[in-house]
């Protein structure tokens, strides 16, 4: 070949032996369950917030040409959309699309990297499968407890004030359970035998 091309020996023996590495490009740069060097989330209290996000209202779509992660959100909670487009953008997006539904954003990101964040993912209905989390989401969910409930709740739950009838021996009185104005016990709402059928105990 060098004698072809007219090239120094040495020179077509580097081309041969010093190649670089190949270089890393897109999602794959922030994809911490890829790179080496990178062993959790650059934000894990923002990945356990769209998790719950994802497996409340989100679902992720791998047979287009690149994978689509995409939340729902209702147009009447404004905040909450840019919550979700905020915490895609801190795990691992580069760009984030909102397009108008009827009564709904979908808050969406495009990247071949949103698989390996989401192993829950699969063929069919997320509440017909069993969903397992992975022992790493396990350690975030650990130490981010609250992100991930808060993005459960804003995808798929709703508070409210309970009001309930708490009935003594003769009397009968309306008592309002809130976080602060919690029941005492189950058993004091509900009775114990509620309680026994709830719980299994």
């Amino acid at each position: 070949m060098a004698r072809t091309l007219s090239l120094p020996h040495t020179t077509v023996w580097h081309w041969c032996v010093d190649r670089p590495e190949r270089a890393v490009l897109g999602s794959a740069i922030r994809c911490f369950r890829c790179r080496p060097g990178l062993k959790s989330p650059t934000d894990p209290a923002a990945y356990a917030y769209l998790l719950g996000l994802y497996l409340g209202d989100g679902h992720l779509v791998t047979t287009d040409r690149v994978p689509v992660l995409r939340v729902y959100c209702a147009d009447t909670w404004p905040n909450l959309i840019e919550a979700c487009d905020a915490a895609m953008r801190a795990v691992l997006a580069n760009k984030v699309q909102r397009i108008q539904k009827r009564g709904c954003v979908a808050v969406q990101s495009t990247a071949r990297h949103w698989p390996c964040l989401f192993p829950q993912h699969g063929p069919g209905k997320k509440h017909q499968r069993p969903i397992v989390l992975a022992d790493w989401q396990r350690e975030i969910l650990t130490a981010h407890p609250g992100h991930f409930l808060r993005g459960l709740f804003h995808s798929d739950g709703c508070r409210f004030a309970n009001r309930v009838t708490v009935r003594a021996s003769s009397t009968s009185t309306r008592a309002t359970c809130s976080p602060t104005n919690p029941p005492t016990s189950w058993a004091s709402v509900n009775g114990p035998s509620t309680c026994s059928a709830s719980c299994g105990r």
